[in-house]
């Protein structure tokens, strides 16, 4: 397709004969009234069609497609006119129009014709074939209409034309609008002629493209609905309100083609604040059941790396207290799970060093800190509020564990799974919502594993085809699945509970997933990796929508991934969740921010 442009040019009226080879056209004499005529002259200038920097050298331009014209005269001093349709071949090499004298440059045409003497007004049109006699034949390029006082003598007749388009592709200044931060949007619109030539001004289009959108959520409107020229833009006023889902833009015009866009939205930062205690990686987060405190397990390092809890209020993000968990021994510290108001923090040194502590909510105080034989390393509480509970353990050194059900979170063990694998800091546990079964996402093969709740014997094996899972989460009725496939390919799949017996297809995703949280309304699906420089991946539950973002933090060297998300308001359309950031700055220095977005 050559890339041209339709622009305007220095025209004045012209008759040519039927052949068009150029040059001055002969006149019949002027009846009488007749308005009085003069000479006028045109001067024509058509950009080589493949060149798109020749089109860039000068401001006036028409379509390179252009191979004849017609000016048709409507009025002399306001009265109406018989004047005849003044019709003009552009025909390269001739004496009105010779030929360039280098190939890629610029055809130059000059004619000199009659029009009527006085304020004259005429419609110029442009097309793409030869005239047929007298009559223009083809698609229309370009037109204008103007009103130009002549005085006979020669003339110039100064014309803009406007490029006629037949398709338009829309797009805009930002693909993706933050959430939470109302901003105004731009709209513009590349058009093309009837044979693919670039659209360019500085002419109008003919006819103006109309804009509008498709937003059942009402964020959006237009509040410029017109592209009225090349280089001109439509507006669109986003107001700030949340939700993940696309808005379509689309544009309008009579005989043209409008290609549409999509405007999509990020989750929107709205603040950052300093977690100065953390200062080793961190890879969980939770928040407390009254929603008043965020508790991050972590390993304190002023203390020789022994297993800690960072309590930090959700509102103010002052820290509350930092309890140790283990003083004297290097441990790492896992998930928060809490039963009968109290937070239970598995942690271990992956050998002999195990245990479960248990501390007073909301004061975060350590009340308890028992000893266990395994290596806890994921642990669950079974709804409602209750001392029962689930860990995922493995075995003193590594090694295949189990799902154990514990009596009393902290007391003896009552039932053990089969055998199964679940990599470090994958979520590998998730109880259903009504406390009946317990999944664990198997590593090591493509299947769920599950135990009841009321005793802890071992559920049915539900097999998931070719996805061995990472990470798993409830929502409602519905279980969330996230694997990776024998084709390597990341994906959340869905299980319907109960009943469901082979999760289904659900979505394709670009990260391998380590954590899955569902938003409090239940619209939104979280999921992110807890090590590595991973971003999150959000997805529209609804519309399946996936937004993914990384970190931008230009700081330094990213040390750790976002900590999965944790909502903590759905009040009308105002949505927040917060994540833990780490990066290094300088290189080995760690800092942890805690980052509040909006979805």
């Amino acid at each position: 397709m050559p890339t041209a442009r339709i622009i305007a040019g220095l025209l004045t009226s012209v008759l040519l004969a039927a052949c068009g080879g150029g040059g001055n056209a002969a006149r019949t004499v002027p009846s009488a009234g007749a308005p009085r005529e003069g000479s006028a002259t045109i001067r024509l200038t058509i950009p080589p069609a493949a060149s798109s920097s020749a089109l860039r050298r000068s401001p006036q331009y028409v379509s390179p497609s252009t191979k004849s014209l017609l000016i048709a005269v409507q009025t002399v001093n306001g009265q109406a006119t018989t004047f005849p349709a003044i019709a003009l071949n552009v025909v390269v090499p001739s004496t009105a129009c010779p030929a360039p004298a280098q190939g890629g440059q610029s055809e130059i045409c000059t004619f000199s014709v009659i029009l009527p003497v006085g304020s004259v007004a005429m419609t110029v049109t442009t097309y793409d074939q030869p005239l047929n006699g007298n009559n223009p034949t083809g698609n229309q390029l370009s037109s204008v209409t103007v009103t130009q006082q002549l005085s006979g003598n020669g003339d110039p007749i100064l014309l803009t034309l406007n490029g006629v388009p037949v398709s338009a592709t829309l797009a805009l200044g930002t693909p993706i609008a933050a959430i939470g931060t109302p901003s105004n949007i731009t709209v513009t619109a590349t058009a093309l002629d009837a044979d693919g030539n670039l659209i360019v001004g500085p002419g109008s289009y003919a006819p103006p493209i109309t804009v509008a959108v498709t937003d059942p959520s009402g964020r959006v409107t237009v509040s410029q609905a017109s592209i009225a020229a090349p280089g001109a833009n439509a507006t669109l006023a986003y107001n700030g309100g949340s939700g993940l889902g696309k808005v379509t833009v689309t544009g309008s015009a009579s005989g043209v083609t409008v290609h549409p866009v999509t405007l999509a939205f990020a989750p929107g930062l709205i603040r950052s604040d300093a977690l100065a205690p953390l200062t080793t990686p961190v890879h969980y987060m939770t928040l407390s059941p009254d929603g008043s405190t965020l508790h991050i397990p972590y390993q304190d390092a002023s203390n020789g790396n022994a297993p800690a809890l960072l309590a930090v209020s959700a509102a103010s993000r002052t820290v509350l207290a930092h309890p140790l968990l283990a003083a004297g021994t290097t441990a790492t510290a896992y998930n928060v799970a809490y039963a009968s108001g109290d937070a239970f923090i598995p942690y271990s040194d992956g050998n002999s060093v195990n245990g479960i502590a248990m501390v007073i909510i909301p004061t975060s105080t350590l009340t308890g800190n028992s000893s266990t034989a395994f290596a806890p390393q994921f642990l669950v509480t079974a709804p409602p509020a209750s001392n029962n509970g689930f860990v995922f353990e493995t075995p003193p050194g590594g090694g295949t564990g189990a799902i154990v059900d514990l009596a009393g979170i902290t007391g003896s063990t009552v039932a053990t799974s089969a055998a199964m694998t679940c990599a470090v800091w994958n979520q590998c546990l998730a109880v259903s919502s009504d406390g009946a079964l317990v999944y664990g996402a198997d590593a090591s093969a493509p299947a769920l594993v599950t135990m009841h709740v009321a005793d802890g014997s071992a559920g049915p094996t539900i097999p998931t085809s070719t996805l061995t899972g990472t990470a798993l989460t409830f929502g409602g009725n519905t279980l969330y699945l996230a694997g990776v496939t024998s084709g390597s390919q990341n994906v959340i799949d869905t299980l319907a509970y109960p009943g469901g017996t082979v999760p289904a297809s659900f979505v394709t995703v670009p990260e391998a997933l380590s954590a899955l949280t569902v938003s409090g309304d239940g619209a939104t699906l979280f999921g992110s990796q807890s090590t590595g420089p991973a971003p999150l991946v959000l997805v529209d539950i609804a519309s399946k929508n996936v937004v993914n973002f990384g970190p931008s933090i230009g700081l330094g060297a990213f040390a750790g991934g976002f900590v999965s998300p944790v909502p903590i308001a759905n009040v009308g359309a105002s949505r927040r969740f917060l994540v833990i950031k780490e990066y290094q700055q300088p290189l080995g220095t760690l800092h942890a921010s805690l980052d509040e977005y909006a979805y």
